[in-house]
């Protein structure tokens, strides 16, 4: 086996092959729930004893009215104070202090601030920044719940997004209880949620914007697992439906954004089906070459589904990337849209 590999051969390991396995079948079994949050465990600890205390989010002073400053820079500020009373005419400076006080001074400022920070992440915590409709969304869950406990372990200032995560992840048909503290409501609240098999859509959102006699559309495509051809073939036609019912049946789509901002891509495939949806039949959408390997052109196969006359424009940023890069290419080089953005 070994022979059959060459030099940029990778391997993976468990992790990177199960997110693979997700972004390709757009699934995995879980409760439905985006959490987000940075932990203490990625920043630097600092013993208390190297403070003389904390202010966090401004500048708050002690019983004494000095800033709360680290211990050598305390005694910097005591050490210019003498020299100024020795000789009120004599200039001070920094250069009067040893460059190791002032060295000491930077490194303790710079560790202060880093414990502010973690400070802020402490408060913050780990928090949903989504909970999906059908799965957490139903039983109660909301964006910005602040995460507390799982099966009544309690998340400490340690534990990470990733241990969060693999705490809610499970075996199908089992049930997981999250603790949570939610803005604007006494106390804690705890729900038990089921695990299951949870479909990702890659279409975030299918909607008609401004008036809707108009017949304006907006999807956001937000990956290409294998259904995204397929979820966006529904969500144009449901749209042209739309439009259609707005304006009595005088008119159709007359215009769509295909959002691909912030699109890491996906499969090949679903990058072909997506693009086929919208360039004539028979086009030329994207090449592939490699060693070991004829090269591959990949061609629409079927007539689109977007109707020639409707106006269409293709939002990307610095974040498009892979399969959506084809998409946008192919949009681009067919000349059958606009693209805005970089």
């Amino acid at each position: 086996m070994l022979r059959s590999l060459d030099p940029y051969t990778e391997f993976e390991g468990k992790s990177d092959a199960e997110a693979m396995t997700e972004t390709v079948s757009g699934r995995y079994a879980g409760v439905g729930l985006v959490i987000s949050g940075a932990t203490l465990r990625d920043g630097i600890d600092i013993p208390d004893d190297d403070l003389t205390d904390v202010a966090i989010g401004g500048e708050s002073t002690n019983e004494g009215g000095s800033k709360l400053l680290p211990k050598d820079a305390l005694n910097d500020q005591k050490r210019l104070n003498q020299k100024e009373s020795l000789d009120d005419k004599t200039p001070v400076t920094r250069n009067d202090i040893d460059k190791d006080d002032l060295l000491a001074e930077d490194e303790k400022e710079e560790r202060l601030n880093k414990r502010r920070a973690m400070a802020r992440v402490k408060d913050q915590g780990i928090r949903v920044v989504s909970a999906f409709e059908g799965y957490a969304f139903d039983y109660g869950m909301r964006v910005g719940d602040k995460i507390v406990a799982i099966d009544g372990k309690p998340i400490t200032d340690k534990t990470s997004v990733e241990d969060v995560r693999n705490m809610l992840r499970g075996t199908p048909q089992t049930t997981v209880d999250v603790t949570f503290l939610r803005d604007g409501v006494e106390g804690e609240n705890t729900v038990s949620l089921p695990r299951q098999t949870v479909r990702i859509p890659d279409v975030k959102l299918a909607a008609l914007v401004g008036d809707p006699k108009e017949g304006m559309g907006y999807i956001s495509l937000t990956g290409f697992a294998a259904n995204a051809g397929l979820e966006v073939r529904n969500s144009i036609i449901g749209l042209q439906r739309l439009a259609e019912n707005a304006s009595g049946g005088e008119r159709s789509l007359q215009g769509l954004v295909l959002d691909l901002r912030g699109n890491p891509g996906g499969l090949l495939t679903s990058a072909v089906d997506v693009a086929s949806l919208l360039v004539p039949k028979g086009s030329d959408i994207v090449s592939a070459r490699g060693r070991g390997f004829p090269g591959v052109v990949y061609r629409s196969q079927v007539d689109p589904v977007l109707d020639p006359q409707t106006k269409l424009v293709v939002l990307v940023n610095s974040q498009t990337a892979s399969a959506a890069e084809i998409v946008s290419g192919a949009v681009q080089d067919l000349d059958v849209g606009v693209i805005v953005g970089k």
